[in-house]
C-alpha cells in the first residue's frame, strides 16, 4: 500500500515520475505552503490540475483495489461510447505515475463544478420546482445508468453534482 506522502512527492516531481503525457502538459493546483492540492479519500487521492484553461481531476490509489486495470479500461471504454451527458469524460492509464521505483495506475477526468445534490437540495428546500425538476432529472439519469449496464458504487450525495 502507498503511502500519500509517496504519492504527493511524485506529483511534486511530474516530470519524472508522472508518465500520462495529458498531465505532464498541465500544471497541479497548489495549496498556500506550495504543495499540491489533493482529496484524500479511503482508496484515492485525487489532485486537482489545470491545462488549457480546463481543470482536470488526477487520481491516484492509495490502497490496494485487486483488479483495478481490467474493471477501469472496461469503465472508461463505456463511459466513452455511452454519450451519456450526466457522466465525464474518464480515462484509465495503466501505467500513469512512477512511486518508489515502480509504477501504478491512474486515471484523470474532467473537474466538475456545481454543487452537491445535497447542498443543492438545502438551498432549493422550499422551491419544488426546482426539487421536482431535480427528481426528474435524477430519475432520467439512473433509467439511463440502467440501460446502459452501468452501475456506480458508491453513489452518494458526496459524488453527485448539480451544475
Amino acid at each position: 500500500m502507498l503511502e500519500i506522502s509517496e504519492i504527493i512527492i511524485a506529483v511534486e516531481n511530474k516530470d519524472h515520475f508522472v508518465l500520462d503525457p495529458f498531465i505532464k502538459k498541465g500544471d497541479f493546483v497548489k495549496m498556500a505552503n506550495g504543495q499540491p492540492l489533493r482529496y484524500v479519500g479511503g482508496f484515492t487521492a485525487v489532485f486537482p490540475f489545470i491545462i488549457n484553461n480546463e481543470k482536470w481531476a488526477f487520481r491516484c490509489w492509495h490502497a490496494e483495489m485487486g483488479n483495478v486495470r481490467r474493471r477501469f479500461e472496461k469503465i472508461a471504454k463505456a463511459i466513452s461510447t455511452s454519450n451519456a451527458k450526466y457522466l465525464c469524460e474518464f480515462t484509465y492509464t495503466d501505467e500513469g505515475i512512477i512511486v518508489k521505483g515502480k509504477c501504478y495506475p491512474t486515471t484523470r477526468m474532467r473537474w466538475v463544478e456545481g454543487q452537491t445534490i445535497k447542498d443543492y437540495i438545502c438551498a432549493n428546500a422550499y422551491n419544488s420546482e426546482k426539487l421536482n425538476a431535480l427528481a426528474h432529472r435524477f430519475l432520467e439519469m439512473v433509467q439511463d445508468m440502467h440501460k446502459h449496464g452501468f452501475a456506480h458504487g458508491d453513489l452518494q450525495h458526496g459524488n453527485i453534482i448539480i451544475d
